[in-house]
C-alpha cells in the first residue's frame, strides 16, 4: 500500500470540507416568490426585500379597502393636535 504525501491529505481534506459548505442547487426548485414566481438565482437585496414587502402590505391594503374592513380618513383637526407631523431627521453626508 503506497503513502500519500501529507499535502495530498491535506489537499482532499480541504476539498472535501468545501464540498460540504456548497449549496445544492436542484433544477427547477427555486424558492417559491409571493407573486408566485419562481427565483432566478439571485439573492435579494435589503432594498428588493423592503420594496417587495411595501408591495404586498400595500396590496393587503387596497384588498382590505374594497372589501370594506378598512377605512382611510383625513385626520381630524383635534387629531392633528394631539399628533402633529414629526420633522424627517437630517442626513448624514457619507463620508
Amino acid at each position: 500500500m503506497a503513502r500519500r504525501a501529507a499535502t495530498d491529505i491535506a489537499k482532499a481534506d480541504a476539498s472535501k470540507a468545501r464540498a460540504r459548505h456548497r449549496p445544492v442547487i436542484v433544477p427547477g426548485g427555486g424558492a417559491a416568490l409571493n407573486s408566485g414566481e419562481q427565483s432566478t438565482g439571485h439573492m435579494a437585496t435589503n432594498v428588493e426585500r423592503a420594496a417587495e414587502q411595501r408591495k404586498v402590505k400595500l396590496e393587503e391594503m387596497a384588498r382590505q379597502i374594497k372589501v370594506g374592513t378598512l377605512r382611510v380618513r383625513k385626520m381630524t383637526v383635534a387629531e392633528r393636535e394631539l399628533n402633529p407631523p414629526v420633522p424627517r431627521k437630517e442626513r448624514r453626508r457619507a463620508r
